[in-house]
């Protein structure tokens, strides 16, 4: 990140240096402007950094790109799921060479909430290329399980009032199909896709 900020700002004192001498007219300024606004924002997506930097651990990667310590990291096969500064998420690609910088952090999307009684939860699936991180938040710690004997890693217990904590569980799978199903607080839900989802009781 630090090396993306020094190539912009590099970028833009040379257009200061140089605009009287050679950009000695309107259109030429508009034209160089629009080329290094558009310049600017591809270095802000695009990781330059992965052509000449290798990370040795998904922890090194946050911190570069953060500067944040990681929480807590759940690896799967391509990538890992990084769990920092409390709340937030970064998933980071592995390559034969070390770690890298993504590209692109993937959304989130909220597949189920259910809140009865006291027992509150939701669950959320981050996709990124044939990985899967299941990740469950609740106001309580509770059982959870899957049909893949999936590991489910408690990855933070925020406080966020006096004595009131959320939970954040962390499972990783290398498929979603319509077989799996996770088992959250005696309850069994079958996710169909990230955009559909059958829920099914199962007896206490």
């Amino acid at each position: 990140m630090l090396i993306r900020i020094l190539i912009c700002m590099i970028i833009i004192m040379l257009f200061l240096l140089l605009r009287k001498k050679y950009l000695n007219s309107k259109k030429k300024r508009i034209v160089t402007i629009i080329v290094m606004i558009t310049f600017i924002m591809l270095i802000g997506i695009i990781p330059i950094e992965n052509i000449f930097m290798k990370f040795s651990s998904p922890e090194d990667v946050c911190k570069y790109m953060y500067m944040k310590d990681a929480d807590y990291v759940v690896e799967g096969n391509e990538n890992a799921i990084v769990f920092y500064d409390k709340s937030k998420i970064l998933i980071v690609p592995a390559t034969e060479n070390g770690w890298k910088i993504p590209s692109i952090n993937p959304l989130s999307k909220s597949i189920l909430k259910i809140a009865k009684g006291n027992s509150e939860f939701e669950i959320f699936v981050y996709n990124y290329a044939n990985d899967y991180y299941i990740v469950v938040e609740t106001k309580s710690e509770i059982a959870i399980s899957d049909n893949r004997n999936s590991q489910f890693f408690k990855v933070s217990d925020e406080e966020y009032m006096k004595n009131y904590y959320q939970y954040r569980f962390c499972g990783h799978i290398t498929e979603l199909d319509e077989n799996y199903k996770i088992k959250v607080d005696n309850r069994e839900i079958k996710i169909m896709s990230r955009d559909e989802t059958t829920i099914y009781w199962s007896m206490p």
